[in-house]
């Protein structure tokens, strides 16, 4: 009998890092509408417990890397059981591969929508021998490169390796001991224990979901090989790495487990739901699935155009969809797994979608946008801004306030940085380009970007700016406050004597806020930076309220024995 040598691998392949969106006991495969048995670690688009392909696609974000891919990957979550509770043990998301392997590889064909399968054994507690297949008696035709054959076709009686199915799934001591297992064997590991799954790459090419995974099939070798003449249509070849920081528990009176209740290792598991980007997902595996580039997205275009290095800042995990505990130290394993005590099944909380951030304006150079202009991105870095007029910092920024605040003081060119930061200038010299990869979104805005690290995001008015002056008159309003006028206040007499302090950081909506904090319908700025509170001003005769706010210029804060008065709206003076 020929025994047919094993097919040397491939390294083409592409990389993505992914945090993680959402802990809790969600699985839309296994447990679609139903509050899943185990708690999960999810990677990808912040699902639900019926999430579907047109669900992930139009999801606000992802916490991967490729924004056209809103893909969920999934794994269970792994504690350490102390005799007083059971402990989180922390990991930072998971890596995913796409993978150019198998005989078929120049023959990969794109996740279909409603594509999504199961790998591994959540039941299992010991090594499995049984193996992917084996072609013996099996006729193939074509050519067979690479490997050692007769002829131009696979003859009967041909035998193809194969591994224990088992193999999917294993374990690697990061900086301890360097065997790879398939269980739980080594966990002194200094930098964490890197779990490994790989997944079917053969479909039988009808059947999108089987709740026995009849639908998919390992290729013989696993990550490498043939697909059975059962499930001839090949797709790229998808694994995930994790990596558990056991280093960071004290292992001393207890031992790890997985969320199902596992202590053995042998039932991790992992779930994939197809939300990929279906024209990205087909161009990518064209152009990038069987060539090798070392596994970076940089050198596949059409994974560039949508690849963002802050997925995990600009798509942070979300509040448990399940109300209750899964972070931290814990009484009981949520659910009913093996070897652990049944917590109560809660009801589902839902997070409202809107709370979920989201990426969705990108702006390219030219295009405008109410009046402004887009510039591009350019490197700024602090000693050196780019734009040195104005700044100012507001957690809630969003374009159109960095654009207003600019505008206001005069300077036609508004930069965003760092999610919250505004810088102005009147002009700029310096290298643009389109590229979004290091992007952050907006405080206020999330489906805006707001520049990114030593980035800024940089707009040019298209109508020359008039710098403001507030209030410009009598009856101006400004948020909640009302302007009546500028009174006159010596020290010996003064107007609103109930309330005061200053600062050097003074507006007058500081200036407003303390005195309705504080009980009075009135508020007086006065030399730049003090503030005064009060029930009533007798008359406006000053023209003095010509200085400018401490904390913002484009403010007048009263000046020398001068009150700029305003009113809270809704009291009465």
């Amino acid at each position: 009998m020929l025994i047919l040598l094993f097919l040397p691998l491939a390294y083409a392949f592409w990389r993505m890092d992914c945090g993680n969106v959402q802990t809790g006991r969600i699985d839309p495969i296994l447990s679609p509408g139903q509050i899943a048995s185990h708690v999960h670690k999810i990677s990808g688009p912040n699902i639900g417990l019926s999430s579907t392909y047109d669900d992930l696609i139009s999801a606000p974000c992802t916490s991967c890397e490729i924004q056209d891919d809103k893909s969920a990957y999934w794994t269970p979550k792994l504690y350490y059981a102390h005799p007083s509770g059971f402990e989180e043990v922390i990991d930072n998301g998971m890596t995913i591969y796409y993978m150019g392997r198998g005989f078929n590889r120049t023959n990969i064909v794109p996740f279909p929508p409603g594509f999504r399968m199961v790998s591994g054994n959540n039941s299992a507690r010991t090594y499995s021998s049984d193996r992917t297949w084996a072609g013996d008696g099996l006729d193939f035709s074509g050519s067979c490169p690479n490997y050692t054959c007769t002829s131009g076709n696979f003859t009967p009686g041909n035998t193809i390796p194969s591994r224990p199915i088992a193999d999917a799934s294993t374990f690697k001591c990061v900086g301890g001991n360097a065997t790879e297992t398939p269980n739980l064997q080594y966990l002194d590991c200094p930098g964490g224990l890197r779990t490994q799954l790989q997944f079917p790459s053969c479909w039988d090419g009808v059947n999108l979901y089987k709740p026995d995974q009849s639908h998919v099939a390992h290729m013989s070798e696993i990550d490498n090989g043939f697909c059975p003449p059962s499930h001839p249509i090949q797709f790229v070849h998808l694994f995930f790495e994790v990596t558990y920081q056991v280093n960071s528990i004290a292992n001393q009176d207890g031992h790890f487990v997985f969320s199902n209740g596992d202590t053995t290792g042998y039932g991790f598991h992992g779930d994939f739901l197809n939300g990929w980007n279906m024209t990205t997902q087909t161009a990518a595996l064209k152009n990038c699935a069987n060539t090798d580039n070392g596994g970076l997205i940089q050198a596949c275009p059409p994974l560039m155009l949508s690849r963002t290095a802050q997925s995990s800042f600009n798509c942070p995990e979300q509040p448990p969809l399940i109300d209750e505990q899964v972070h931290g130290t814990l009484t009981a394993l949520p659910g009913c797994n093996a070897g652990t005590s049944c917590s109560p099944t809660p009801a589902p909380r839902i997070n409202p979608t809107s709370s979920s951030p989201q990426t969705t304006f990108l702006p390219q150079s030219d295009q405008t946008y109410n009046n402004w202009v887009y510039l591009g991105n350019t490197q700024d870095l602090q000693g050196n801004r780019v734009l040195q007029g104005a700044s100012t910092v507001n957690n809630h920024m969003t374009n159109e306030l960095c654009q207003k605040y600019c505008s206001d003081r005069g300077f036609p060119l508004a930069g965003l940085e760092f999610s919250r930061e505004c810088y102005c200038g009147s002009d700029v010299s310096a290298s643009f380009t389109d590229s979004w990869e290091f992007s952050m979104v907006c405080g206020g805005n999330h489906t805006q970007f707001c520049g990114g690290r030593n980035l800024i995001s940089i707009w040019k008015s298209t109508i020359p700016p008039v710098r403001r002056t507030i209030p410009s008159a009598v009856g101006e309003t400004l948020g909640n406050l009302q302007y009546l006028g500028c009174a006159v206040d010596i020290v010996s007499n003064r107007t609103l004597p109930s309330a005061n302090y200053a600062d050097n950081s003074m507006t007058i909506e500081s200036c407003g806020s303390f005195c309705a904090a504080s009980g009075f319908p009135l508020a007086g700025m006065e030399y730049s930076r003090e503030c005064w509170c009060g029930n009533n001003v007798g008359s406006f005769e000053s023209s003095s309220c010509t200085m400018a706010c401490y904390g913002d210029d484009i403010e007048m804060c009263g000046g020398p024995n001068a009150l700029s008065v305003w009113q809270v709206q809704g009291s009465t003076s």
